[in-house]
């Protein structure tokens, strides 16, 4: 085990690199045996059924995440004061991490248990262990073998520290976040009735809208904060708009006249950490 030198910018530098329990709110996230797309989904699936890749984490039915290359800015709360570091999941379960000068690949490892995502540092001194709440915030508690223990959070960034294309940088908590709707279930209200609706990892979209003529050509589509329900091969058109600060309301108008308002559906319950 390296040995952890005090640093003036880091105030709990002497209680040694720290384990802590990951709940990820983003990142690539694929429908199994899919490509790589995001997921709003809150919780994992339970009773934990396996993706095909067991290095994936399922989120939903159709929706499983792939942490390999996905950035985290961490913000760690540990014994000695908040620190803030960036991570980088690598391929070969190594792990990129700036919390130490010499922290580096060969002693930093993260691996997937089911819907566990464990990262150890400084050669396993330090362990982040938990849970996926979302597709761009892991939340946590930490430990060392020293026994310190404390909580912590990550939020996924890209480099550059832009989101991509197709998601939404969002602010519901404290700090910044990509958002996609990959994954998410809405429940959508227009002309005096409701029906819900499922958006698929691939692009597809699935209703329980008794209007909808041809159920099989449905999609959806999101830019940014603009997000689209697409029925009857693109013939109804539901455009709205995601708000930044709350990602639960979605409104907007309907093509050939009208309006609409969406809620979001949580999908799981919150797992016990």
């Amino acid at each position: 085990m390296r040995a952890l030198p005090l640093r003036p910018w880091s105030r709990h530098a002497s209680f040694g690199r720290h384990a802590a329990s990951i709940a990820i709110a983003l990142f690539g996230v694929a429908g199994c045996g899919g490509s790589t797309v995001q997921t709003e989904t809150t919780t994992p699936v339970h009773p934990y059924v396996p993706c095909e890749n067991t290095a994936e984490v399922r989120f939903a039915p159709n929706v499983c995440f792939d942490p390999v290359g996905s950035h985290w800015h961490v913000v760690s709360n540990a014994p000695g004061g908040q620190y803030e570091f960036e991570v980088e999941l690598m391929a070969g379960g190594r792990v990129r991490a700036t919390d130490h000068p010499a922290a580096g690949p060969g002693t930093d490892e993260w691996l997937v248990e089911d819907d566990e995502l464990r990262i150890f540092l400084a050669n396993r001194f330090v362990e982040y262990r938990g849970h996926f709440t979302n597709g761009s915030v892991v939340v946590g508690d930490a430990a060392n073998v020293r026994g310190d223990r404390w909580d912590w959070r990550a939020d996924r960034v890209h480099p550059g520290g832009r989101c991509l294309g197709n998601e939404l940088l969002a602010h519901e908590g404290e700090e910044p976040g990509c958002y996609s709707a990959a994954g998410s279930r809405w429940t959508v209200s227009t002309a005096g009735r409701s029906f819900v609706v499922e958006l698929a990892a691939n692009g597809t979209l699935t209703s329980d809208d008794p209007s909808d003529t041809t159920p099989g050509n449905d999609t959806w589509e999101q830019e940014g904060a603009t997000l689209r329900f697409l029925f009857d091969a693109r013939a109804r058109t539901f455009e709205g708009t995601l708000q930044a600060s709350d990602l639960r309301h979605v409104s907007g108008t309907v093509s050939g006249g009208g309006s609409f308002t969406a809620e979001a559906v949580p999908t799981y319950a919150a797992a016990p950490y």
